[in-house]
């Protein structure tokens, strides 16, 4: 099985650096091609498994408590562009999971859910990206802190990653 195509270069080609200018579509194929080749169940996170995983059971604010920290996370008040994957060992979440804010945000596998009282265009596809990224200030860091993406979409540098 052949790794999927991604459609857009990343604008940083180091190997431990995230992918970023990466589609919906490209992360869940990579996912399934990742599935096909170790033989495991890998997905997208919900929205729901996102969260847990980044404030565990205790509500917190951002993964690694209650107060922003910006030397826990790539954000817009560190490095300005992309960073290693898992430089940033302070920040890891109580679940273990690390890089869950800043850096490039993460795609998660549902839609999202509009109030049923705007009517959505049907002919959009609207996504959930979680964690913000590495040119994002603390509020968009927070663990409750989404963006509704139309998809498919143009991406950027700094918005979609896996």
């Amino acid at each position: 099985m052949n790794q999927p195509k991604i459609t857009q270069q990343s604008r940083w080609q180091e190997s431990n650096r995230p992918v970023e200018q990466v589609s919906w579509y490209e992360a869940l194929a990579f996912c399934r091609w990742l599935s096909a080749r170790t033989s495991l169940n890998i997905s997208l996170p919900t929205e729901q498994q996102w969260e847990k995983a980044a404030r565990d059971t205790d509500g917190r604010e951002y993964p690694w408590g209650a107060e922003f920290e910006s030397a826990y996370c790539d954000t817009a008040l560190s490095l300005y562009e992309t960073s290693a994957v898992g430089i940033y060992p302070q920040g890891q979440a109580a679940s273990g999971a690390i890089d869950m804010t800043g850096n490039v945000w993460d795609w998660c596998l549902n839609k999202f859910d509009l109030p049923s009282m705007i009517e959505p265009d049907l002919s959009e596809d609207i996504r959930i990206c979680r964690g913000g990224s590495w040119n994002y200030l603390s509020g968009y860091l927070q663990c409750v802190a989404a963006s509704a993406i139309i998809h498919p979409i143009v991406a950027t540098p700094w918005v979609f990653g896996l």
